[in-house]
């Protein structure tokens, strides 16, 4: 009974972190807000260093998931594919930060 608690609250907890990656571009607008308050480039780099991190700890719960079959091949590939589009937008925005 402990095991089939402790993982519902996993699985929870887990989807409840994907949900801003399923709910598609909704999530754009809050960046586009949040880039119009004047900020400092450390905190640029801040952001998107702390961006980049999430990405790839989204992407490893995502293959972790799929390897137990809790989603399915096509949406993981959905999936798989919007979180590296993200992870390689992050990294381009850092970059160019860095550089100026």
């Amino acid at each position: 009974m402990e095991y089939i608690i402790i993982f519902t609250i996993i699985v929870l907890a887990i989807l409840f972190l994907l949900m801003p990656f399923v709910r598609g571009a909704s999530h754009v607008n809050y960046f586009q807000e949040a880039d119009k308050v004047k900020k400092t480039k450390e905190d640029k780099e801040q952001n998107l260093r702390d961006d980049i991190e999430s990405t790839k700890l989204a992407l490893r719960d995502l293959d972790m998931e799929n390897k137990i079959g809790k989603i399915a091949n096509d949406d993981y590939e959905i999936l798989k594919d919007e979180l590296l589009d993200e992870w390689q937008s992050s990294e381009n925005e850092y970059k160019k930060i860095k550089s100026k």
